[in-house]
C-alpha cells in the first residue's frame, strides 16, 4: 500500500533554485549606515531639547520662589526688603526670609521694594539672570506680586 502524501511539501522558488531567503552583509552594512545617520542627526537636537527642558524647570522654581516671598513674610509678620539675590548666597538671612535659586541664577532688582507684614508688597520691577545672560524682566505689581509668565 502506498501512502499518500496529505500535506504536500511546499518548497520556494528560491529554495529550489539554490538561492538562500536571508539578507546579504551589503545590504545589512546599508541600513546600519543609514540608522547611523539618522541617529548621529538626532543626538544634537535631543541634547538641545533636554537643555531647554531643564533650562525651563529651573526658571519655574525661580518664579516659584519669586512668588512665594509674600506668603513666607505674612507667616513670619515681620517688613521685608526685596534686593538683589544671587544663588549660593546667605538670602538675607537676617529677616529669616528663604530664597534659594538654582544654581547660575540671580535675581536683579532695579529699586528695592518693600513687603509689608500681611504679605502685601509695594510693586516693582525684577529681572531674571542665568549666568549672568537677562532672560526676563518681569514687573511684580502691588499688593500680591506675583510673576505671571
Amino acid at each position: 500500500m502506498q501512502m499518500l502524501d496529505i500535506y504536500p511539501r511546499y518548497e520556494s522558488n528560491l529554495v529550489r533554485r539554490g538561492l538562500s531567503c536571508g539578507f546579504s552583509l551589503l545590504e545589512l552594512l546599508v541600513v546600519l549606515s543609514l540608522l547611523a545617520l539618522v541617529t548621529s542627526l538626532a543626538l544634537p537636537n535631543l541634547s538641545k531639547m533636554y537643555n531647554s527642558f531643564s533650562s525651563a524647570l529651573q526658571m519655574d522654581e525661580v518664579v516659584r520662589q519669586i512668588n512665594g516671598i509674600g506668603y513666607q513674610v505674612h507667616n513670619q509678620r515681620q517688613e521685608y526688603w526685596f534686593r538683589d539675590i544671587v544663588a549660593k548666597k546667605a538670602i538675607q538671612a537676617r529677616s529669616g526670609i528663604d530664597v534659594h535659586l538654582p544654581e547660575g541664577w540671580s535675581l536683579v532688582v532695579e529699586k528695592p521694594f518693600r513687603y509689608a507684614e500681611n504679605g502685601a508688597c509695594m510693586g516693582g520691577f525684577v529681572r531674571i539672570f542665568f549666568e549672568e545672560e537677562l532672560l526676563q524682566t518681569v514687573q511684580l505689581e502691588a499688593p500680591f506680586c506675583q510673576v505671571n509668565l
